[in-house]
């Protein structure tokens, strides 16, 4: 039916629900807890929701009308962030289709404070395909941001105080992935072997003990992973004097948090001495 065709109360009724539908629309936007900003052809900021001057601070008419580098600009917003906001069509100075990709970076905001988000955004067209304006958006992870450095900062603590425990452990100690790759060791092993965790962390036992070592150390490691628990022998063991002391070997495989093998840890008892005495 054509408009010509229509009574006046039919396009009343019609006209009351595109209001109704404008404002359902424009309230959707407003309430949004993201900062949605959208331009026009030429790149001027035409709208804004509330989230926006919530996260930046400055009021509408400080930041509606200005080109989308002035926009970045006062935000301190650097382009390079944001991989081509937009995009031109060089013939005609229209927008491309597309969506530009999410990014981290940081505004500065009307008070002079620094604020993380993440931005993100694309092009909207009508139903025949005609360009609207494209819409940029962004996210503020502030809190998040500080909360993951505050986590950071806690496992930090703890594995220092972990790696500090370890190291109060007097016997030589070590650790390895379910792979075989040593992950680690405490004080007492650098001393007892002469090596450092440097030269131990993400190597097997063949890049770090003689090979004859080596391959019963291999083996026996097998062994525990295959049947998981506890394993205890007597063996010889790498000196830091390049001699090899006898100790017995405990070692006892650990789990991941879903309950799965994930490696296992050894501890060495140094037996040199009582062996001597026994064979005296």
């Amino acid at each position: 039916m054509k408009d010509d065709d229509k009574s006046k109360e039919q396009l009343i009724c019609e006209l009351n629900d595109l209001r109704k539908q404008t404002r359902f629309y424009k309230n959707v936007l407003e309430q949004l807890p993201v900062c949605t900003i959208a331009y026009d052809e030429t790149e001027k900021a035409i709208y804004r929701n509330k989230q926006s001057k919530i996260i930046d601070g400055y009021d509408d008419e400080q930041m509606l009308g200005l080109s989308r580098a002035d926009y970045l600009s006062r935000l301190q917003i650097k382009p390079g962030k944001i991989s081509k906001i937009t995009h031109y069509h060089h013939a005609d100075n229209n927008f491309r289709d597309g969506i530009y990709s999410l990014n981290e970076t940081t505004l500065l905001t009307r008070d002079g404070n620094l604020k993380n988000v993440l931005l993100t955004g694309g092009f909207i067209y009508d139903d025949q395909n005609n360009f609207v304006c494209a819409c940029g958006c962004a996210l503020d992870i502030s809190s998040y941001i500080g909360e993951i450095e505050y986590v950071d900062h806690k496992l930090q603590e703890q594995l220092f105080f972990m790696q500090r425990l370890v190291d109060t452990i007097p016997n030589p100690l070590y650790y390895k992935d379910i792979n075989g790759l040593f992950l680690g060791c405490n004080k007492a092993f650098e001393e007892f072997t002469g090596l450092t965790k440097e030269n131990i962390i993400g190597k097997t036992v063949f890049e770090v003990y003689p090979q004859d070592l080596a391959v019963k150390f291999h083996q026996m490691d097998a062994v525990l992973f295959n049947a998981p628990g506890i394993q205890i022998y007597e063996t010889l063991f790498p000196y830091a004097d390049g001699s090899r002391r006898n100790v017995i070997l405990n070692k006892a495989t650990y789990l991941d948090g879903n309950g799965t093998t994930a490696g296992l840890v050894g501890v060495a008892i140094d037996i040199t001495e009582r062996k001597q005495m026994e064979e005296a």
